[in-house]
């Protein structure tokens, strides 16, 4: 469950800002290329928004990625791709933003 705060008018309303929850949910696909230090990343990331009593009220977001990752080390790899972002807007219409994302991944020991 996620808690935010949106730009809207609504009934939890404060300073022109909303607050509302919603549920996120993420699969993630990784398949290596080969026995090399390259990989395939793909990830389908759904955002439900919800009513007062948390009832899923259907899709406000949905994030596609695609990507290559390439692993440096057993600690560090660096992963960058192609986002397909749709918004399911307050006015009832819908926006995509095609976003190009590089993340770096690094593993910190713990004792």
């Amino acid at each position: 469950q996620e808690e935010i705060f949106v730009s809207e008018v609504g009934a939890y309303s404060k300073d022109g800002f909303t607050y509302r929850n919603r549920f996120r949910y993420r699969l993630t696909l990784e398949h290596p290329l080969g026995t090399g230090p390259w990989s395939v990343v793909v990830y389908d990331e759904v955002f439900f928004g919800t009513n007062q009593f948390l009832v899923p009220q259907g899709v406000n977001q949905n994030w596609l990625y695609l990507s290559a990752k390439y692993k440096i080390s057993d600690r560090l790899a660096i992963q960058t791709g192609w986002q397909q972002q749709y918004l399911k807007l307050t006015s009832g219409s819908t926006q995509q933003n095609p976003t190009w994302l590089t993340a770096v991944h690094l593993r910190i020991p713990h004792k």
